[in-house]
């Protein structure tokens, strides 16, 4: 193998992980979490009811059931993508989160899914915290250089210019 072989195999595998990389992260179905979220807590699916579990009732299961001095908390009522009371709160001196789900209806609480949040966090920083935000990040940053490097050739062979076209059609896919 010559170098002119090489860099074409580092420049080919140097776009196609990238590539593949954002495909995932812009093909999640990360818009759709509060609506996954609701499909996969099917004690939600039965006709609307008026509200029996108010803000004092969240609060009050809030303060029972979590032990540990909280730096913050808070919650989110029941919206028509969301129905039902979502409390969250970070512990002061771990800074660990935690979050539950309720019944608007009953009051009772909802069991845990993986659900949207699992495409949402996969989105940002494909569950490997910081590091993924940043590889998402550098991923991001890779793609619009190579989208401002699109051009078409005037005076290029059918091979040539039918790669410039390809590209330009994949830059506008991913940017249209």
């Amino acid at each position: 193998m010559n170098l002119r072989q090489t860099m074409a195999g580092l420049h080919t595998w140097g776009g196609l992980l990238p590539s593949w990389l954002l495909f995932i992260v812009i093909f999640t179905l990360a818009c759709f979490d509060k609506e996954l979220e609701h499909w996969m807590r099917p004690a939600l699916h039965a006709p609307a009811t008026t509200a029996a579990a108010g803000a004092d009732d969240i609060s009050a299961w809030l303060s029972d059931n979590v032990s540990a001095p909280l730096h913050a908390s808070w919650m989110h009522g029941s919206t028509q993508r969301a129905p039902y009371w979502q409390p969250g709160w970070e512990e002061d001196a771990s800074g660990q989160r935690g979050k539950a789900a309720f019944d608007p209806a009953s009051g009772a609480q909802l069991p845990d899914t993986v659900g949207g949040d699992f495409f949402f966090t996969l989105h940002y920083n494909l569950h490997a915290g910081q590091i993924g935000m940043y590889l998402v990040g550098l991923a991001g940053c890779m793609m619009l250089v190579a989208g401002n490097n699109v051009w078409l050739r005037k005076r290029a062979n059918r091979q040539t210019s039918g790669l410039s076209v390809v590209r330009a059609l994949n830059t506008a896919v991913f940017f249209g």
